[in-house]
């Protein structure tokens, strides 16, 4: 589609059923994309909260010695606050990517269909069965 629109191709496509259905599927894509770039960003805030209460560097070292199960039981403790605003503001933003992350993978199987329908459309509109 980015060539086509790219390199004003788009204008050649005479048949208008075909010509729609394609808009349509690249709208659907570019909202897709702008959907994912908005769930990186929330997921580096996360990442970025999480590095401020978890001391990850200690975390590793003893993880290359113990299994987890045994640091638990060891009553190993890696935070480095005890800031509740900061517990707040992580759990926040885990509840918020979840929600964006489940909405987003049942827009992949959205843009799947629409994906399907777009090829059948032109198959049909170009009898290429």
């Amino acid at each position: 589609m980015q060539q086509l629109k790219g390199t004003g191709n788009m204008r050649l496509i005479q048949n208008k059923t075909a010509l729609d259905s394609m808009i349509v599927y690249d709208a659907n894509i570019r909202d897709y994309m702008l959907e994912g770039y908005i769930i990186g960003k929330i997921f580096e805030d996360y990442l970025n909260l999480f590095y401020e209460i978890l001391d990850m560097q200690k975390l590793k070292a003893d993880l290359k010695l113990h299994t987890p199960e045994e640091l638990e039981r060891a009553g190993k403790n890696y935070l480095i606050t005890k800031d509740p605003e900061k517990f707040t503001r992580f759990r926040n933003k885990l509840y918020l990517f979840q929600g964006y992350f489940k909405y987003n993978a049942g827009r992949e199987s959205e843009i799947k269909e629409k994906a399907v329908r777009l090829i059948q459309v032109l198959k049909k509109e170009y009898h290429l069965d």
